[in-house]
C-alpha cells in the first residue's frame, strides 16, 4: 500500500472527539435508522414490526387515520346533522299545527262574529218589527179581509216586516207575526194568512213565546214546514229562529207572538257539511258535557277532562277524541247573543298526513344524499390514505435493511412532500451505508499494511545503515553516503514521531531532510528559503502536511533552478497560514480551475501521499473551515496556502 492510500484510509476513520465529515454522515445515518425503527415498532423493545403489525392495523379500524376520519366524520358531521333534521322535523311538525290551528281558529271567530252578528240583528229587527206593530196594529185588525182600512194596515205591515228583512237580514230569511185573535202575516212566499193563523196556535215557538211574556226564545235548528210558505233560499240546514212576544206599552199588554228565521249556514258563515266517519265542521256547545251540530242532535259526549281541555286559554290547542278514538285539534270560540260557543274540530291526521309525506320524503332524500356523500368521503379517503400506506410499507421494509424500496409521489401535497423527503433520505442512507462499507473494508486492509509497515521501517533504515557503511569503506562516491544517510534520518522521523500531529518547527526539520535528497538529485538547483518566526515552531501542524506542497512545486514547477519560499504567519480568527510558493512556470486559469476541481476529488493526487489528501485530511480533523487553497503568482509560479488552527498543544 502506499503513503497516499494509508492516508486516504486515515481520513476516512477519524479520531474520537474531531470534527469529521464522516463523523456527521455517520451520525445521520444511525439517527436516520433509529427514527424508522422508532417509527414502526410498537413496543420499547425497538425490534423491527413485522407482517403481523402492519395486519394489526386493518384490523383495528378505529386506530388508523381511515378509522378517526370516519368516526369524526361520522359524530361530528352525519349525527349532529340528522339530530339537528329531526328537530327541524319535530318544530316543523309543531309550527304547522300552530299554523292550522291558528288559521282555524280564524275561522271560527269569524263564524262566532257572523253568529253573533247576525243574532243582533235580528234582535234589531224584533224590536223595529214591534215598533212597526205598535203602529200599524193600533187597537187590531180583525176585519182585514173585509174593511179595507184593516187590509191596507196588513199589507203595509207585511211591506214593513219586508223592509226590515231587506236591511238587516238576508233574502234567505224570514219573519212572522201571529196576533192572538186571528192575523197571521209573514215574508215568505205562498203565505196562507187565515190557514196558518191555525196553524201557529200549536206551534211551540208561538206557544212558548206567549208564555215567556216577552224573554226572547232561540231556536236551533228550526225547521220550516213547507206547507207554511216558503224563502226561495235553500233550508236543508234550518234556521236560526227568535221569538218573542210584542208588547204594546199603551195597552200594557201583550197582542202577539213574532218569529225571525235565519239560514243556519247564513248565520254562522260556514257550511255545516259532515264528511262521513268524522265530527262536523261545526259543534255547538253551551258549555254542559255535550256537544251538537246545527241540527241539535248530540254528537258528543264530553268528559269533566274534556270540558277542562276546552277551557283552556285562548292561543293554546285544544284537543279532543271522538267515540272511534280519533284525535281532533279543537278551536273554540264564544257566541255571546246566543249564550253558546261554537266547536270546530279538525282531525290531526288530516292536515299533518301531507306534512309527513313532505318529511318522509325529505328523510329519504337527505340520507340518499348523506349515503352517497359518505361513499364520495370514503372514496377521497382511501385516495388520500393510501400513500401513508405505502410510506408505512416502504419505512418497514427499510427498518428491514432493504434500501432499494421508494414511494411512489403523486401531487404536491404534504403527503406529497413526505414522501419525497422519504425517498431522498433513503438514497442518502443508501449512499452511507455503502460508504461505511466501503470505509471499513479500507479501514482493515490499513489495519493489516500497518503492522507490516511496524517491521519495514526498521529492517529499511538496518540495511540503510549497512549500505552506508559499504559506500565508506569502498570509497564510493561521497554524495552515496550523505543520501543514505538522509534517508535514514528520514525513516528514523518517520518512526520516532508516530503521532498524527507534530510541531511546525518538527515538520520543517522532516522537510530539510526532504530537501537535502531533492538537492543531491537535481545537483543543488533547488532552493528553498525558510521565513518561518520562531514563536510559530511551537505550533502544532498535521504530520507530513508540507512535503506533498513541496514536492508538487518540483515536480510541476516546470523550470531549474527552481526558487521555493515557505512562509508562515498568524492569521484573524486564531488560525496559522502557511504558504509555500515557488518561481516555477505556473498555470493558467483554466489549469487552476482544472486543479481546484481535481482537488476535490478523493482520488487526485500529484505526488507522494497527494495534495487532496493532504486537504481532506486537514478539513477531516479541523473542520471545513481550513485546508489548502492555490492561486497563481503574479510574477509567475503557483503559490500553496495550508490554514491551519492555532494551537500550541497536540491537539487530542
Amino acid at each position: 500500500m502506499s503513503l497516499s492510500q494509508r492516508d486516504s484510509v486515515s481520513a476516512s476513520v477519524p479520531m474520537p472527539g474531531e470534527p469529521s465529515r464522516a463523523r456527521r454522515g455517520n451520525w445521520f445515518l444511525i439517527s436516520a435508522a433509529d427514527l424508522i425503527d422508532f417509527t414502526l415498532t410498537e413496543s420499547p423493545s425497538n425490534t423491527a414490526p413485522g407482517k403481523g403489525d402492519v395486519m394489526a392495523l386493518r384490523t383495528k379500524p378505529f386506530t388508523s387515520i381511515r378509522g378517526k376520519l370516519m368516526a369524526a366524520f361520522l359524530f361530528f358531521v352525519i349525527i349532529p346533522t340528522l339530530v339537528i333534521f329531526w328537530s327541524y322535523a319535530r318544530s316543523s311538525k309543531e309550527a304547522v299545527a300552530n299554523g292550522v290551528y291558528s288559521a282555524n281558529q280564524e275561522l271560527v271567530d269569524r263564524s262566532a262574529k257572523s253568529a253573533n252578528d247576525v243574532a243582533s240583528r235580528m234582535i234589531k229587527a224584533l224590536s223595529l218589527l214591534e215598533l212597526d206593530l205598535q203602529e200599524y196594529y193600533g187597537d187590531g185588525v180583525s176585519n182585514w179581509t173585509t174593511d179595507y182600512g184593516d187590509y191596507y194596515k196588513v199589507a203595509t205591515l207585511q211591506k214593513r216586516m219586508s223592509t226590515i228583512r231587506d236591511l238587516l237580514l238576508d233574502s234567505g230569511s224570514f219573519l212572522i207575526f201571529s196576533d192572538f185573535k186571528e192575523l197571521a202575516v209573514s215574508t215568505l212566499n205562498s203565505f196562507d194568512m187565515r190557514q196558518n193563523f191555525a196553524v201557529f196556535l200549536q206551534e211551540p215557538w208561538y206557544l212558548q213565546g206567549k208564555e215567556n211574556k216577552g224573554f226572547p226564545q232561540w231556536f236551533l235548528p228550526f225547521l220550516l214546514k213547507h206547507s207554511i210558505g216558503y224563502t226561495g233560499a235553500a233550508q236543508e240546514g234550518g234556521y236560526l229562529a227568535l221569538s218573542r212576544s210584542i208588547h204594546d206599552e199603551k195597552v200594557t199588554y201583550d197582542f202577539g207572538v213574532a218569529l225571525i228565521g235565519v239560514p243556519v249556514e247564513t248565520a254562522f258563515a260556514q257550511s255545516t257539511v259532515r264528511e262521513e266517519g268524522l265530527l262536523p265542521s261545526l259543534l255547538l256547545w253551551d258549555g254542559g258535557r255535550t256537544a251538537t251540530d246545527s241540527q241539535g242532535n248530540r254528537v258528543i259526549d264530553l268528559s269533566e277532562t274534556e270540558m277542562a281541555e276546552l277551557q283552556r286559554a285562548p292561543g293554546e290547542i285544544k284537543h279532543l277524541r271522538d267515540a272511534e278514538g280519533r284525535l281532533y285539534m279543537v278551536n273554540v270560540s264564544e257566541v255571546p247573543e246566543l249564550g253558546m260557543s261554537i266547536l270546530r274540530p279538525v282531525p290531526e291526521k288530516q292536515f299533518l298526513a301531507d306534512l309527513e309525506k313532505r318529511m318522509s320524503r325529505s328523510v329519504f332524500s337527505i340520507l340518499a344524499v348523506f349515503v352517497l356523500g359518505i361513499l364520495i368521503f370514503v372514496l377521497f379517503l382511501i385516495r388520500f390514505t393510501s400513500p401513508i400506506a405505502s410510506l408505512l410499507r416502504s419505512m418497514k421494509q427499510v427498518g428491514d435493511g432493504d434500501f432499494r424500496t421508494s414511494v411512489q409521489v403523486k401531487g404536491n401535497d404534504e403527503i406529497a412532500l413526505l414522501g419525497n423527503n422519504f425517498n431522498r433520505m433513503v438514497t442518502r442512507l443508501a449512499e452511507l451505508v455503502q460508504r461505511l462499507d466501503e470505509e471499513q473494508k479500507l479501514k482493515e486492509e490499513a489495519n493489516f499494511q500497518s503492522l507490516q509497515a511496524q517491521i519495514n521501517p526498521h529492517f529499511l533504515f538496518n540495511t540503510l545503515n549497512s549500505i552506508k557503511l559499504m559506500a565508506m569503506l569502498s570509497n564510493t562516491n561521497r554524495n552515496v553516503s550523505n543520501m543514505i544517510t538522509a534517508l535514514g534520518k528520514l525513516l528514523e522521523f518517520s518512526m520516532k514521531f508516530n503521532q498524527r500531529f507534530v510541531t511546525l518547527g518538527q515538520e520543517l526539520d522532516y522537510l530539510e531532510l526532504y530537501m537535502s535528497l531533492q538537492k543531491m538529485r537535481f545537483q543543488d538547483q533547488i532552493e528553498i528559503e525558510l521565513r518561518v518566526p520562531e514563536e510559530l515552531k511551537d505550533v502544532y501542524v498535521l504530520k507530513f502536511s508540507l512535503q506533498p506542497l513541496v514536492e508538487n512545486s518540483i515536480v510541476h514547477g516546470g523550470k531549474l533552478p527552481l526558487h521555493i519560499v515557505i512562509g508562515a504567519e498568524a492569521g484573524s480568527g486564531g488560525t496559522l497560514q502557511v504558504s509555500i510558493r515557488d518561481d516555477g512556470n505556473g498555470v493558467t486559469e483554466e489549469q487552476l480551475a482544472e486543479i481546484m476541481d481535481r482537488l476535490e476529488q478523493s482520488h487526485a493526487k500529484y505526488s507522494g501521499i497527494g495534495i487532496s489528501n493532504v486537504d481532506r485530511r486537514i478539513k477531516l480533523y479541523f473542520g471545513e473551515s481550513y485546508g489548502v487553497t492555490l492561486h497563481r503568482v503574479d510574477s509567475g509560479g503557483l503559490e500553496a496556502t495550508i490554514k491551519f488552527p492555532l494551537r500550541k498543544e497536540a491537539p487530542p
